[in-house]
Order: C-alpha cells, then structure tokens, then sequence
C-alpha cells in the first residue's frame, strides 16, 4: 500500500491532468511534474504576475525552478509543490496587494513577495519566507506547506543565537513563551495566545 505522502501525490498529480487542456496533460515529464511552470499555476494569475512571481522563485534559496540531476524536473513544477501552493494561493494579489486581507490584516502597500530572503537579527541566519507582506510598520509572513504534514521529521535544533537575552527581546510575550517551549524541547503553545507585535 502506498503512503500517504504518495497517495497525496498521485491525487494531486492525476487531478491537475484532468484540469489541463490534452495537450499540457501529456506534456507532464516522467508523469509527475508539468513541462512549464504555467501549467502547474492557476488562470487567474497573468502572465506579467507570473513572471514576476517565477523571477523570485529563481532568486529564492528553495531551489525550485532548478532541475533536479538528471531528471529535469523542477520542484515548483510539481502539482504537490508547496512554494507553488503559495504562489498559486497569494500570486493573483500581485499589484494589487491593498485588497488583500489575510487574518483579518490588510493595508500592505509594499509589493508581495514570494521566497523572500530576509536577515534575522543577531546573527540568527537569514529566512527564506514562502510569501511575504509588509506595510509601514509591519510584515506577515507566510510558511506554505501542502503534504509535508503527512510525514514525521525530526525536529531540528535551534541555532545558540535563539537562546540569548537579545533575541528573546525581540519577541513579544507569547512569542517568547513559544521560543522558550522551543528551546526546552516543549510542544509550544497555541496560536491563540501568542499575540502580535
């Protein structure tokens, strides 16, 4: 019996060829991944937005317009691909980022950016966000995951950085209760009383 994760796979994979026009349909390489990117992306989204949105794929640290060895087939070009669910879910705002609300959030007035690398402070790495909205003020950032929940992982340790007084204060309370849970290798608490900053 097949996992899971494959059964997922497979769903989504024979799902998006019935969706597509015959020809796009048999063009899917080794029978799992679209030829181009635009027939893994939704209609609605224009051709000017998807090539503004597949620029910053390639310049994210994902890797996902890049072949993999010898397979020539793409991450984002996968009907299961998570960086292309967040293209997909939030690329149609491009441009029009002011009418988008996402947790009861709006007013973005900086252009939305998907893979978006950005400095943590303290030497604390650099994030790769799958989408990212920002305001005066303000930034939300958005980690897309599609079938990763189906699989266990292990969970990877934080860098030494998290553990000190300076990042701590960056966070407001229930954020730092979090991180505290965290570097205690604690289940964190729920999203409801984490608050905002």
């Amino acid at each position: 019996m097949p996992s899971n994760d494959t059964r997922i796979q497979n769903a989504l994979t024979a799902r998006l060829i019935e969706l597509l026009p015959a020809d796009r349909a048999q063009a899917f390489v080794g029978g799992t991944h679209t030829e181009t990117l635009r027939d893994n992306v939704v209609p609605t989204i224009t051709d000017a937005q998807l090539e503004s949105l597949q620029q910053q794929l390639a310049a994210g640290d994902g890797k996902e317009l890049i072949p993999t060895t010898g397979s020539g087939k793409t991450r984002a070009h996968a009907p299961y691909s998570s960086a292309t669910l967040a293209l997909n879910a939030f690329g149609g705002w491009l441009g029009h980022e002011q009418h988008l609300t996402v947790a009861g959030l709006g007013g973005w007035t900086d252009p939305l950016q998907i893979e978006a690398k950005l400095q943590i402070a303290h030497r604390g790495g650099r994030a790769n966000l799958d989408v990212l909205l920002a305001a005066p003020g303000r930034v939300l950032a958005i980690e897309s995951k599609l079938k990763e929940y189906v699989s266990s992982h292990l969970p990877r340790g934080l860098k030494p950085v998290y553990a000190t007084p300076e990042m701590a204060a960056l966070l407001p309370d229930g954020w730092r209760r979090v991180l505290d849970a965290l570097l205690d290798g604690e289940p964190p608490a729920t999203t409801s009383t984490l608050g905002s900053w």
